[in-house]
C-alpha cells in the first residue's frame, strides 16, 4: 500500500509490480494482497475516493453523533466500513474492482479486522455508559491486560452504530462480515475462485475463506500450540487454517524452522511468514540439509493434494473437518457435555442429510485419544506426529489399538500400538496411514497448476480384513460452484479379498476422461501375489514389484479415463 492506504500501491517503489504479477500468472502462480478495514480519513477531499465515497454512501460505522467514528491504525486516522450494511457490498465491490484493474491480484488477505484500533474506542473517546464500561469485564482480559480502557482497548467504542445493531452486539462478527463481503466482491471481479484469509473470524467463517492463527513467536511452545489452534478452528467450521510457519516475530533457528516446515506442510493453510525487520526464514537461507528436508516434505504435501482436495470437498458439502484430532467422530456422544455441543449437533444434521458419507476418525471411545494434542490427522486416513522439542531425534506418538498403521512413505507396518517411540532425525517427520484407507495421489511438480497435469496414483492401505475404501473428488480447480452445477467427478474406491474397484458416483468433469492413473501401491498384503490383473487383463510381471521386507506391492499401469470404473485384482495364497 502507498502510505498504508487501502486500494493503493506505491507506483514508484513498486513500479514493476504489475509485471511481476503477470510473470507469476504465466507460470500458473497466484498473488494475494493484504488489505485492512481502516480507510484513511485525512487525505484532501477528492484525493482519496475510498473515504469520500464511503462518507457519501453512509457506509461507515458511526459514533453517537452519527458521524464516522475515527480510530487510528497504520495510515493514521481512519474510518471503518460497516460490513453489516447492505450498501457496503456495492462500495466494496467498486474498490476491489478498481484496484484489480491496476493490480491483477488473485485473493485478499484481510488483516486488522477485529477491528483493531491503536487508540481506545475512538479519537474522541467513548460515552461513559454501561455498554462501553460494563460492570463485569470478560475473563479474556487477564495477565495484566485489564486496565482503565476495559473492553474498548485496541478496538472501537461498543456504543458505535452499525446497520445491524450496536457494535457491542456484533463486534465478534466484524471479521466474519468483512470476509463475506470480500469473497462476494472477488467472485464478481475475478469470475472464478479466489482466496480470502482473515485474521478475525467467527464459527462458520470457513464458508467465505480461511484463517491464520495470528502473530506468533519463533518458539517451540508456539509451534506446539499451533496444533491445538488448527484443531479448534477446524471444529469452528474453518477448515482452511494454519499458523505462521517458523514464527512471525523473533529470530528463529535452523532446527526450529526445519521442524516447523515439516509440521506446517500438514497445516491445511501452509505459509511461512514473518515480520518486517526480522531475520529471513525462508527455507533457502538455511543449510542444504534443511533445504532438502523442506523440499521433501513440501513435495509430499503436493503429492497428497488430490486427497487433501477431496477432504476440502467433504468439508464444503458436509461440514466435516480436514485436520482433526484422533478422537473426533460426529457419531460419538463425548461432545455433549462440552462447549462443542452446538457444532456437534450441526455435524449430525449435515451428516444425516448428506449424499455421501463424511470421512471420520475412528477412535472416539479410546479415552487416551481425548488428551492427544501433539498429533493430528488428515481425514480419517493420515496421522501426523511432528517433533516439537528442541534437540529431539525421536518422538512418542499414540497409535490406537485395533487399527493397522503403515509408514506413509515406505509402507512398513507398525509392529506395536499404543504409545510408541518413533525415530525422527532432523530431516524426518513421522507420517502414517491407517489400514482400511485408500488415498489418491498425484506426481508433484513445482506448482499446483503443473501438478494437476501429472498422472494419478492410488495408495491402498489394507486393514485386518484386507479391505479398505476412499474417495476422489476432482474438478477444474478454478470454476465457481462446480459441485452445485454438477461439473465435477466423484469416485469411490473399495477393496476386499484381492479385488480393488472404482465406482463412479458422478462424472461431470470431462477432463478426467483423459487423466492417467499410472501406479497402484498396496500396503499390508500377507504374501506376494501370484498374479495381478487390471480389468481382467494380466499385468506383465515386469510392471509388478514386490518388497518382501515391507510387504509392499507396486503395480505400474497406464490407465486412462478415470470417469470409467476399473478393477484391479490379485491372487495370493490367502485368497
Amino acid at each position: 500500500m502507498s502510505e498504508h492506504l487501502d486500494f493503493t500501491y506505491n507506483t514508484t517503489t513498486f513500479a514493476e509490480l504489475p509485471d511481476l504479477i503477470s510473470n507469476l500468472h504465466s507460470h500458473g502462480q497466484h498473488y494475494v494482497l493484504i488489505t485492512d478495514p481502516g480507510i484513511g480519513s485525512t487525505q484532501p477531499r477528492g484525493s482519496y475516493p475510498p473515504y469520500d465515497d464511503g462518507v457519501t454512501m453512509g457506509i461507515f460505522i458511526t459514533n453517537s453523533t452519527h458521524q464516522p467514528i475515527i480510530g487510528v491504525v497504520w495510515p493514521g486516522e481512519v474510518a471503518f466500513p460497516d460490513f453489516t450494511n447492505p450498501h457496503t457490498q456495492i462500495y466494496w465491490d467498486k474498490f476491489v474492482s478498481l484496484f484489480h484493474s491496476n493490480i491483477s491480484f488473485d485473493g485478499l488477505w484481510i488483516d486488522m479486522n477485529e477491528p483493531s484500533n491503536f487508540v481506545p474506542g475512538s479519537l474522541d473517546g467513548c460515552p461513559n455508559t454501561s455498554i462501553n464500561n460494563p460492570p463485569f469485564l470478560p475473563g479474556v482480559y487477564h495477565e495484566g491486560l485489564i486496565d482503565i480502557f476495559g473492553i474498548i482497548k485496541k478496538t472501537l467504542c461498543m456504543s458505535a452504530n452499525q446497520s445491524a445493531s450496536l457494535h457491542y452486539n456484533v463486534h465478534s462478527l466484524y471479521g466474519f462480515s468483512e470476509a463475506n463481503k470480500t469473497m462476494r466482491a472477488l467472485e464478481k471481479v475475478l469470475g472464478n475462485r479466489s482466496l480470502v484469509i482473515s485474521r478475525s473470524t467467527f464459527p462458520g467463517s470457513g464458508v467465505f475463506g480461511g484463517h491464520w492463527l495470528g502473530d506468533n513467536e519463533s518458539k517451540y511452545r508456539h509451534m506446539q500450540n499451533s496444533i491445538t489452534g488448527i484443531l479448534d478452528f477446524s471444529l469452528f467450521g474453518i477448515p482452511l487454517v494454519g499458523a505462521d510457519i517458523c514464527g512471525f516475530s523473533g529470530s528463529t533457528t535452523e532446527e526450529l524452522c526445519t521442524r516447523w516446515m515439516q509440521l506446517g506442510a500438514f497445516y491445511p493453510f501452509s505459509r511461512n511468514h514473518n515480520a518486517i525487520g526480522e531475520p529471513a526464514q525462508d527455507p533457502a537461507v538455511f543449510s542444504n540439509d534443511s533445504v532438502a528436508s523442506s523440499r521433501d516434505v513440501l513435495l509430499l504435501r503436493y503429492r497428497m493434494l488430490p486427497f487433501l482436495y477431496t477432504l476440502f470437498h467433504f468439508a464444503h458439502v458436509n461440514g466435516s473437518t480436514v485436520a482433526r484430532p484422533l478422537f473426533f467422530d460426529p457419531h460419538s456422544n463425548i461432545f455433549c457435555s462440552s462447549i462443542r455441543t452446538h457444532y456437534f449437533i450441526l455435524i449430525l444434521f449435515l451428516y444425516s442429510h448428506s449424499t455421501v458419507p463424511i470421512p471420520l476418525a475412528r477412535f472416539p471411545k479410546d479415552q487416551v485419544t481425548w488428551d492427544v494434542d501433539q498429533q493430528f490427522m488428515w481425514g480419517s486416513a493420515v496421522l501426523v506426529t511432528p517433533v516439537l522439542v528442541e534437540g529431539a531425534t525421536s518422538v512418542e506418538g499414540y497409535f490406537p489399538p485395533g487399527a493397522r498403521w503403515f509408514n506413509l512413505r515406505k509402507g512398513s507396518e507398525m509392529t506395536s500400538s499404543g504409545h510408541v517411540a518413533l525415530s525422527a532425525p532432523l530431516d524426518t517427520i513421522p507420517v502414517h496411514v491407517r489400514g482400511g484407507s485408500i488415498i489418491a495421489l498425484q506426481e508433484p511438480n513445482t506448482t499446483t497448476t503443473e501438478s494437476r497435469k501429472n498422472p494419478f496414483a492410488l495408495l491402498v492401505a489394507l486393514d485386518d480384513n484386507q479391505s479398505g475404501e476412499g474417495w476422489l473428488y476432482w474438478d477444474d480447480g478454478e470454476t465457481l460452484a462446480t459441485f452445485e452445477t454438477g461439473t465435477y467427478s466423484l469416485l469411490h474406491f473399495s477393496v476386499a479379498d484381492g479385488n480393488l474397484s472404482s465406482s463412479v458416483r458422478h462424472s461431470g468433469y470431462t477432463e478426467l476422461d483423459n487423466a492417467m492413473l499410472h501406479l497402484f501401491t498396496i500396503y499390508g498384503l500377507p504374501s506376494q501375489p501370484m498374479s495381478v490383473a487390471l480389468n481382467n487383463n494380466p499385468v506383465p510381471e515386469s510392471d509388478v514389484e514386490w518388497n518382501e521386507d515391507t510387504k509392499v506391492l507396486n503395480v505400474r499401469v497406464s490407465l486412462t479415463d478415470l470417469n470409467q470404473p476399473f478393477t484391479l485384482t490379485w491372487k495370493t495364497s490367502a485368497y
